[in-house]
Parts: C-alpha cells; sequence; structure tokens
C-alpha cells in the first residue's frame, strides 16, 4: 500500500537535471533561497518570468524583494515567515515589474526546507507565469461590474418610471423621484420643480438617512437659493446646461463662501460637515422649457462621479421631466375641473325645519372631469322646496355647459309656477335647442307642507326612481322612469304624490350606484332592499356615508366607473 504524501512536511532534496529540464520546457521557474548564506538561486526560466537576461538576476532576497510590486510586499513576507514559522509550504500570486515598465503576474509555490535536526536552512519553490490568466479575470470583473452597473441603472429608470405612475400629485412624485436615486446615483439627491415662469420654487432633498434629509431642509430654509448663483440649481435652471464637479476642491468652496460673506462662517461649518465630493446637476427639460433642475451629490460615500454618471443622470432628469411636468398639468386639470363640477352644484343646501339633508359628489375614479351627474335643491316659497338630480351623457366642457342649462332651466320654469311635466318639457326644449347633441336623465321634485303633513311628488325622465323607506325599514320604489331629455319633441311623463312621515326617508340618486363593473351590477330592486337594510335609525348624513361604504365593499378597492351624485332627506319632525 501506498502512503499519503504529507505536502507540509519540510524537505532537503535538491532539484535535480532532468528534473530542470522538464520545468524549462515547462516554463516554470525554479529557486532555491539558502539562509545560511542568504545566497538566492534562479534558474534562467524564472528570470525570463521575471523579464531578466539569463545572469541578471542578483541571487540576494533583496533582489527578489525588488521584482515585487510594492503594495503586495508586506502581504507576501507575512506568508513566507507563517511558512517558516510551521516548517511547511507556502502559496501566493503576486506582480512583478519588468525592466521595461510592463507588468506581469506570477503564481509561486515554496517549501521551507530544515536539516536533519529540522532546523530551519532556507526555502526552494517554483513559479509559473499567469499574466494571461489574470487579465482575462479581470477582463471579465471589469464586464460583470459593467452588467452589475447597467443592471442598476436599469432598476433605477424603473423605479423612477414606476415613481411616475404611482402617484397623482406632484409633490409626492418629486419625493418618490429624488427617494428612487438614493443610493444608487448619490448619497443626496434633491429636486427643484418652478411650475410656472415666476412661481417660486418647489423643492425636496432626500438622504438615506431622514435626520439628514430634514437637516437640509432647514438649511434650505436658513440659507435660500441664490437666484443669480453662477453655479449649482439656479444657474442649470437659468442656461439649461448640465454642469459636473468632478471633485468638491477648496476653490470651489472659497467661491460660494465669497458671495454670502454675510453667511460664510456659518456655512463653511455646513459644508465641512457635509464633506462634499462630488456634484451632477441636470436640467429638467419638458415641452413648456427647462421647469426646474435635479442634483446628485457624494459625500460620506466619497465616490468620484464620471462621464458614465452624468450621462445617466441626464437620461433620469428626461424621464422625470416629462413626467412630473405632466403630473403637474393633470393636476392642474383635476382642479379646474373639480373647481367647475363644484359651480355646477349648489354652494350649500337650504335648512328646511323639520327635514334632516344630506347631499353628495362622488367623482369615478382619480380624475375629475366637469359636467355628468349633479343635483340641485332651492326654495319655491315658505312651504315649498323643490329638487333635482340628473345625469349628462359624458363630461367636460359640453357636459358642463349642458349641466348649467339644466339647473337655470328648471329653477327659472319652477319659480315660474309650472308643475313638475312642464318643468321637465321646459327642459326638454332647452336641451334640443342648445344644439349641444347631449341627452340627459332627471328627476325633478318638490316637498309641501300641507296641512301638517309632508307632501311628496315626484316625476322621473329617464331617471332611475327615487327610494321612500318608511319608518318600519320597508322600502319601496316611487312612480316611472319616464322619457329621456334632449332626445324627442314628445315626452311621456308621470307624476307621482307620496305622504311622508316623521321617520321616513326619500333617497334621489344617479345610475353609478347601479352601473358597476362586472360582476357588481345592481339593479333598482338590489338598492330599494340595500336602504330597506340601512336607512332606518340614521341620520341622513350616516345614511350618505353607509351608501358610499356599500359601494366600496361591493367593488373590493376597484375604481368606479361612473360619477354619483346622491340627496339624501330624513323627516324629523311634522311641519308647523
Amino acid at each position: 500500500m501506498g502512503v499519503e504524501p504529507d505536502f507540509d512536511a519540510p524537505v532537503s532534496v535538491p532539484v535535480g537535471e532532468d528534473l530542470r529540464g522538464v520545468l524549462a520546457a515547462s516554463r516554470i521557474g525554479t529557486w532555491r533561497w539558502d539562509a545560511a548564506t542568504g545566497v538566492v538561486r534562479w534558474d534562467e526560466t524564472l528570470e525570463r518570468l521575471s523579464g531578466l537576461e539569463p545572469g541578471g538576476f542578483g541571487s540576494n532576497f533583496e533582489a527578489w524583494i525588488e521584482t515585487l510590486h510594492p503594495d503586495e510586499v508586506d502581504s507576501i513576507l507575512a506568508k513566507v515567515n507563517d511558512a517558516i514559522e510551521r516548517r511547511g509550504s507556502y502559496h501566493f500570486e503576486h506582480r512583478t515589474r519588468w525592466p521595461d515598465g510592463s507588468e506581469h503576474w506570477l503564481e509561486c509555490r515554496g517549501q521551507v526546507t530544515t536539516d536533519d535536526a529540522g532546523a530551519f536552512t532556507g526555502t526552494v519553490g517554483c513559479a509559473v507565469d499567469v499574466t494571461d490568466r489574470r487579465r482575462a479575470e479581470d477582463e471579465r470583473g471589469v464586464a460583470l461590474d459593467r452588467e452589475r452597473r447597467l443592471s442598476d441603472r436599469l432598476e433605477f429608470l424603473s423605479r423612477l418610471t414606476e415613481a411616475a405612475i404611482s402617484v397623482d400629485d406632484h409633490l409626492d412624485f418629486m419625493q418618490a423621484a429624488a427617494a428612487a436615486a438614493v443610493p444608487m446615483l448619490g448619497d443626496w439627491c434633491s429636486l427643484h420643480f418652478v411650475p410656472e415662469p415666476g412661481d417660486d420654487v418647489e423643492a425636496v432633498v432626500v438622504h438615506s438617512d431622514p435626520d439628514r434629509a430634514r437637516w437640509a431642509d432647514e438649511l434650505r430654509v436658513r440659507f435660500p437659493r441664490d437666484p443669480e448663483a453662477h453655479r449649482g440649481v439656479s444657474a442649470v435652471m437659468r442656461t439649461g446646461r448640465t454642469e459636473f464637479i468632478p471633485q468638491v476642491t477648496a476653490e470651489i468652496v472659497d467661491e460660494a463662501l465669497d458671495r454670502r460673506p454675510n453667511d460664510a462662517s456659518d456655512l463653511r461649518e455646513i459644508l465641512d460637515a457635509l464633506g462634499l465630493t462630488s456634484v451632477i446637476t441636470v436640467p429638467l427639460h419638458s415641452s413648456r422649457g427647462v421647469i426646474g433642475a435635479m442634483q446628485f451629490v457624494t459625500a460620506e460615500s466619497g465616490r468620484i462621479y464620471d462621464a458614465d454618471d452624468v450621462a445617466l443622470a441626464q437620461v433620469a432628469a428626461g424621464r422625470i421631466a416629462d413626467a412630473l411636468d405632466n403630473t403637474w398639468l393633470a393636476e392642474q386639470h383635476r382642479h379646474i375641473s373639480a373647481t367647475l363640477q363644484r359651480s355646477l352644484l349648489p354652494p350649500k343646501l337650504p335648512v328646511i325645519p323639520g327635514l334632516d339633508v344630506a347631499a353628495r359628489y362622488w367623482p369615478a375614479g382619480a380624475e375629475v372631469e366637469a359636467g355628468g351627474d349633479f343635483y340641485d335643491l332651492f326654495r319655491r316659497s315658505s312651504t315649498s322646496w323643490s329638487l333635482l338630480i340628473g345625469d349628462v351623457c359624458g363630461t367636460g366642457p359640453d357636459a358642463a355647459a349642458v349641466t348649467g342649462i339644466t339647473r337655470h332651466t328648471v329653477r327659472a320654469a319652477a319659480r315660474h309656477g309650472h308643475d313638475h311635466r312642464a318643468v321637465l318639457e321646459w327642459l326638454n326644449e332647452a336641451l334640443l335647442l342648445s344644439d349641444r347633441d347631449r341627452f340627459c336623465t332627471a328627476v325633478y321634485a318638490t316637498l309641501d307642507q300641507r296641512k301638517g303633513r309632508w307632501q311628496l311628488a315626484s316625476c322621473a325622465a329617464g331617471h332611475p326612481r327615487p327610494i321612500v323607506v318608511s319608518a318600519d325599514g320597508s322600502a319601496r320604489l316611487l312612480g316611472r322612469p319616464g322619457t329621456l331629455l334632449g332626445v324627442l319633441d314628445d315626452m311621456k311623463l308621470d307624476v307621482v304624490e307620496a305622504v311622508l312621515d316623521v321617520g321616513d326617508v326619500v333617497v334621489f340618486y344617479t345610475d353609478g350606484i347601479t352601473d358597476l363593473r362586472p360582476p357588481h351590477d345592481r339593479t333598482e330592486e338590489d338598492v330599494v332592499a340595500l336602504l330597506g337594510s340601512l336607512a332606518t335609525d340614521r341620520s341622513a348624513e350616516q345614511i350618505a356615508e353607509a351608501i358610499d361604504a356599500s359601494l366600496n365593499d361591493e367593488l373590493g378597492g376597484a375604481e368606479r366607473r361612473d360619477d354619483v351624485a346622491l340627496l339624501v332627506l330624513r323627516v324629523v319632525d311634522t311641519p308647523i
């Protein structure tokens, strides 16, 4: 049986000539260090591997040290000394400098030698050139590093895209976009936005440490931005050109402080605490021009930006500019639409003694388009009130115009003393003459105080009928649907009357309550059942909120596809 060799055991075997020939043919160089004499012998192959002519090696320990890269001397000597202490072997790779200045790599394996008593006598070993392998590994490492950087950058741009679609408020978008850049593109990121020329600059500052971000916000208030500064955010917004400061030098800091002599001492202390290293400031270009700037700063990480970072910052700014501008413009559109929509509804409901009244308007989804659903409640006389609820087809300016025509026409007709049919016929004629090519559904109703009772009269024109819920919880539809408005000259309209007692509830609504996304569609009968279950012993406000909650529960968080207008009346006392 053979015996497993002990590669760490000390040896004292010289290298034979045959073995030297094999090693030379394999381009493996050898050495032997005699510790007693200090002589280090290299064969010609090892000299060639070190860029030396035959006999060019100095034959001592110091000459060997000279061939090592200075950065690696200490670690290599530590490995050799460790092997001497252990009387064992050692292995390392190191860079060697050739006389022509080129750099190469050698892989060395050595073995400590001893005498018969085990005393240290030197080392023997061999070396092989591994330059090609190391360069290939370095190239693979560079390629992998580039791949990682590309992956990181694509992920960063993806986060920017997600930020753009995940919020509908421009300040939230700014915060999300700046946060997406940290720490990928810097220790700090600030986003500056001018909504319209002449507006104040809106800004957010983000750092991975929220406390430092809050500190930066406080500093921004304490030391306002200089709009005439020829560096930084102000300059970039003014010129529309990118500014790149690879390294923040003392001269750059002094230049900044010279422009603010009154604050120089405090600012220097702050800048020293920040420890700024490198800065990229890029303009935000949109179809409306330069709307702001984005600034990326490195500090505690010590990272120095390069041209690739500048290119990525510019790509990011391009994406952010359009998305931010679109978010802000959509916000303005929603604000204008919401303002217009509010103008199409009564600013407040009249107080009707003996009645508890609530009204709601809920737009579909996040966007608000003026027009569509509406309601109105107004006084006709000291003992009579008119109610109107309706739905104009479509949204936008034309629908808003038709809504305005509808409310004003009904008010005018009612105050001229016309009955229910006549009021709706006036409205039908007005819509036909408007040339808006829009139809409308509506319910016109009146509430009168007669002989100590509330008298309700209602007429529907193609609209969901009102629902009356008695104090005992029984619920019923009132009247018949009738004919659409703005379509035909002749209309079929029916007026139905009801007497309301204390505790009775009447609900007028638009079809956004029934017109839900499949499979959640509701019928009028479903709404009757719903109101019968929730209208008892609740105020008008509570009933309105319960209807809203039922819609949210039914849709499970999905957006509504239609607006909802709602009027709820509850009898709390008999008329005087």
